[in-house]
């Protein structure tokens, strides 16, 4: 494994909501859209839910280091342009960040 240093390009490991797979649905619930006046059709979960949490890595680098501690590795987003202290890293887990060219 590569060893990853401030400033590097990094792949991030994250949850994100997915629709639900043909597999997961047991029924499906209507409703009238108030904009758009159309009959929207979505599939449920025998839970109740509409989507899933998924947890998949990036397609492409887009987030760099920016600090690291002995458990987590800091991340900001590379089109976070805000230039105030406000730019609070998102600190992940060392097995949910991997560098770009590492397999």
């Amino acid at each position: 494994m590569s060893e990853i240093k401030i400033g590097d390009k990094v792949f991030t490991n994250q949850m994100s909501l997915q629709p639900l797979s043909e597999s997961q649905i047991v029924r499906y619930e209507t409703y009238r859209c108030n904009i758009t006046k159309k009959i929207i059709k979505r599939g449920v979960s025998k839970t109740g839910h509409y989507d899933v949490m998924v947890r998949s890595w990036d397609k492409s680098p887009d987030w760099v280091v920016v600090k690291i501690t002995p458990k987590r590795i800091g991340v900001l987003h590379k089109n976070d342009n805000r230039k105030d202290m406000d730019r609070t890293p998102t600190f992940l887990a060392y097995h949910f960040v991997k560098k770009e060219g590492a397999n």
